[in-house]
């Protein structure tokens, strides 16, 4: 929901600060490995802790299609391409290692078909 709520923001701030020659673009980035992602976790980490956090770790990157977190790194290089004199305005970046373009798998009792009534 925020995702949509953020995508159309910058369709209509683009639009409109368009004739100023302002571009508007948004990047949609998903999980990173970082402390904001983590911050049920005290650091240094217990043995038991570790055993938790790896276990956290891999239930996240389970949903990812592309199987591995996020990195500033590459982050960065959207940053700066958006930072250049291009023409890009209105454009949705993702970053999300390919999680908004496919389905989580869901388990069978959650599963909806369209011909059936939505479950209250």
């Amino acid at each position: 929901m925020i995702k949509s709520m953020v995508d159309m923001f910058t369709t209509i701030q683009a639009d409109r600060l368009k004739p100023f020659e302002v571009r508007v673009n948004a990047v949609l980035s998903g999980p990173f490995e970082s402390g904001a992602l983590f911050s049920e976790f005290k650091f240094p980490l217990s043995d038991e802790d570790k055993v938790k956090y790896d276990k956290y770790c891999n239930e996240i990157v389970s949903r990812i299609p592309l199987g591995r977190f996020g990195d500033f790194e590459g982050i960065a290089q959207v940053y700066l391409q958006l930072a250049s004199n291009s023409l890009v305005s209105g454009a949705h970046w993702l970053f999300d290692g390919g999680a908004c373009a496919t389905t989580h798998q869901l388990e069978e009792s959650q599963k909806v078909h369209f011909w059936e009534e939505i479950p209250n």
